[in-house]
């Protein structure tokens, strides 16, 4: 596991003054970890909690979200203000699906 203070992690949600942010990470051990304080959504949690998770998030009830790849494809949120990469991915191709998710941030209707 990465050393680093988790704890400043948690702290940055005061840099983001209340933005919806999500975090991505390849490693199911660190989402985990760092999830006993904060919200999560990786592949291990059923379909039914993983939907709750994503409606509180979307409906600003959730503003930091650690997550897995998993949450990468086929999701759209118009209020989605900040993506972190915890690491970088070992192939191309889920980078690029994360920059894609980057790019689309700021777009207006």
């Amino acid at each position: 596991m990465p050393n680093f203070n988790y704890w400043n992690l948690i702290d940055s949600k005061r840099t983001y003054n209340g933005a919806n942010v999500w975090y991505i990470s390849e490693l199911y051990s660190l989402v985990n970890c760092i999830c006993k304080i904060i919200n999560e959504y990786n592949c291990n949690l059923s379909h039914k909690r993983r939907k709750k998770i994503l409606k509180d998030f979307l409906s600003n009830k959730i503003n930091i979200l650690i997550c897995t790849d998993s949450i990468e494809r086929g999701l759209d949120t118009a209020n989605l203000n900040y993506v972190v990469n915890f690491d970088i991915p070992m192939h191309y191709n889920v980078l690029i699906h994360r920059v894609g998710r980057l790019s689309r941030c700021g777009e207006i209707e």
